[in-house]
């Protein structure tokens, strides 16, 4: 179903139901399919009055681009109505808030998807949102929260199963939203005071995902003050919150080296069951000096006994030349001796992995739990299909990678 200018409407009729056509300057189009639904699609204006009064039991859809007719405004009675749909015009006046209003009260009871576009204020609109009994879904798009809507736009956030926001600009954070632990919220694009200021209040924290924000050195200081259970970061200084935070027991998508490591003080998340980190050697690898340094790491990584799952190049494409930890004996491998719950190993986008026969041989040793070993393990074809002829005899799976991708 699609319209070519203001209004589409969703019916559900019998198949034995006939739509009259109202006289209006309206095109109408009917198509029946399957002979149960019809469809009723307005072309260049909107239906009658009478129109929508006379089908108003089959309406479930009502989609509103960029203009909202007043018949729509008295519109009641719509018991199929579930998803409303309204896209504002680059004017918005108080007569069109209210018409949006009345038509999402008198539906209260029915509605369960709500979607706003490109509306500067919603203003009274958020109290009839937030009696809507059956709400499930809430979409907004490019649209304005300004003050005085900011404390019930949180309350109806916390009403809904899911909320879909896409360039909504929030003047203020509701006074109320930390009160309780009902429910999260995602804040993309806040900068590090504001992240902060969070921290402060979230004195319960259990999860905190920052990605895409300016996390900094002043939301750094709130966020040791009380210790996490999960971190997601993308930038930062990760040695701090491993030498920090306890508790942490999951660790996602942050950079870190092993000069930061060599330089800083022991972990002690040995808690955690998961680290997903870009772990970049920023030494030269094949120095002495490179693999004393590697064995420092090594032996941070062999304190986190718990660990599962260890990605250490996060997962994403890294900068040609990238390398992460050699994993051999000779460089500390042996130091994660004490892994034995590890069931994930990757090192996907590292190519210069020299994994030898006695490397795999120790692995499927000393890692009973290990499961899934994700990367290039040498570049050497023939290296490389004996080192995974050894995991793969061990039920470890070893995916195929491009060497040259």
């Amino acid at each position: 179903m699609s319209s070519n200018n203001n209004t589409t409407l969703s019916l559900l009729a019998s198949a034995d139901k006939k739509l009259a056509r109202e006289e209006s300057p309206s095109t109408v189009h009917l198509s029946n399919s399957s002979g149960k639904r019809l469809t009723l699609e307005i072309v260049q204006t909107v239906p009658t009055s009478g129109a929508l009064q006379n089908n108003k039991e089959y309406i479930e859809t009502l989609v509103l681009r960029w203009c909202f007719p007043k018949e729509y405004g008295s519109l009641q009675g719509c018991s199929r109505l579930r998803y409303i749909d309204y896209q504002a015009q680059t004017l918005q006046d108080s007569s069109t808030l209210s018409d949006l209003f009345n038509l999402i009260k008198a539906h209260n009871s029915t509605i369960t998807e709500l979607r706003f576009y490109k509306c500067s204020s919603l203003r009274g609109v958020w109290r009839a949102v937030l009696g809507c009994t059956h709400l499930e879904v809430l979409n907004i798009r490019e649209t304005n929260i300004l003050d005085e809507e900011v404390d019930l736009f949180f309350q109806v956030c916390k009403k809904v199963g899911a909320l879909e926001m896409f360039g909504v600009k929030i003047s203020r954070l509701s006074s109320t939203f930390l009160d309780d632990d009902t429910g999260g919220f995602i804040f993309p694009h806040i900068q590090d005071e504001d992240m902060a200021a969070l921290l402060r209040r979230m004195t319960t924290l259990r999860r905190l995902d920052a990605s895409h924000c300016n996390f900094g050195p002043v939301s750094m200081r709130e966020l040791l003050a009380e210790e996490q259970e999960i971190l997601t970061r993308t930038d930062g200084t990760v040695q701090a919150i491993l030498s920090s935070c306890s508790r942490l027991k999951k660790l996602r998508g942050c950079n870190i080296t092993v000069s930061e490591i060599v330089k800083g003080t022991e972990w002690v998340c040995i808690e955690m069951t998961e680290m997903s980190v870009i772990l970049e050697v920023d030494v030269d690898m094949e120095s002495l000096e490179s693999m004393q340094k590697q064995r420092v790491v090594f032996k941070q990584l062999g304190r986190l006994t718990r660990l599962e799952h260890l990605y250490l190049t996060g997962g994403v494409p890294q900068a040609k030349g990238f390398r992460t930890l050699d994993l051999r004996l000779r460089a500390g491998l042996d130091e994660l001796v004490n892994l034995k719950h590890l069931r994930w190993l990757s090192f996907i986008h590292d190519k210069h992995q020299q994994i030898q026969s006695e490397d795999a041989t120790w692995i499927v040793t000393n890692w009973p739990s290990i499961e899934y070993c994700e990367g290039v393990v040498n570049r050497d074809p023939e290296t490389q299909s004996l080192v995974t002829d050894i995991l793969k005899s061990h039920n470890v799976d070893t995916p195929e990678f491009d060497l040259w991708e």
